[in-house]
């Protein structure tokens, strides 16, 4: 049997109401699989890292700042996750999975963590799930890859009353769902497109089998061809290539 690796804490964080996570996913695993029959003795259970394990690979201040809770907030929303000790507790926690992960690997041949990244983790960020509104918030301002999105400008003339809600999508997506327009749909599209894409599927379940979806696709592919549609560049911005 390969072994398994598996914490409680893995699905002990609590998130504001409507986040887009589905924490409880990996408690659910671990149920089915004892549900299944898979034997209690076969989990191995990790004890959170110490963080100073993970300056090692990441930067020392941005460590110490997400750990101490002094991480900028702009930062912070860029993880997506609001601050918590048990936010932390769980990272470190799951980090530590991974590594008690690779040693069962080394000694079994093969081993399985039962928890994933909910973030990009770079060396000095987080990058990858937000806390999502649907209500614009000035302070959710800043830069992302995908050109035209996240600017600082608010035209004078756009008028919030008559947007009904907001709804983010990740660089990432954005990039995929673009070429994905062009290798199924033939539409040769810029990157803002495929985040357009991309964000009215995730508003799917508003929707009926009646309703009639209009998408404005605003921006051709021909400035992208060196970005969006280069794999060197998607496999530098740890973009996946599907």
């Amino acid at each position: 049997m390969i072994p398994l690796v598996f914490h409680p804490i893995y699905s002990q964080l609590d998130l504001p109401h409507r986040h887009r996570f589905p924490i409880e996913k990996y408690q659910g695993i671990y149920d089915a699989l004892i549900k299944l029959g898979v034997d209690c003795a076969n989990f191995h259970t990790p004890q959170a890292l110490d963080p100073s394990y993970l300056t090692q690979i990441y930067d020392h201040d941005y460590i110490h700042q997400l750990c101490s809770g002094q991480l900028d907030p702009k930062a912070m929303r860029r993880i997506g996750f609001p601050w918590s000790e048990q936010l932390i507790q769980r990272t470190l926690t799951a980090a530590a999975g991974t590594v008690l992960t690779a040693e069962l690997a080394m000694e079994h041949g093969k081993a399985l963590n039962l928890t994933g990244g909910y973030h990009h983790a770079f060396a000095d960020f987080g990058s990858g799930f937000w806390h999502e509104t649907g209500i614009f918030d000035e302070t959710e301002i800043y830069p992302y890859i995908t050109e035209g999105i996240g600017e600082d400008i608010i035209p004078k003339n756009v008028n919030f009353e008559l947007i009904d809600k907001f709804e983010k999508v990740t660089d990432e997506d954005a990039a995929i769902y673009t070429r994905k327009l062009a290798k199924q749909e033939g539409i040769f599209a810029g990157n803002s497109c495929g985040a357009a894409v991309k964000g009215v599927l995730q508003l799917k379940e508003n929707f009926t089998k009646d309703d009639v979806v209009v998408v404005l696709l605003h921006d051709s592919g021909s400035r992208y061809i060196g970005k969006i549609y280069n794999d060197d560049w998607m496999i530098k911005n740890n973009f996946s290539l599907d």
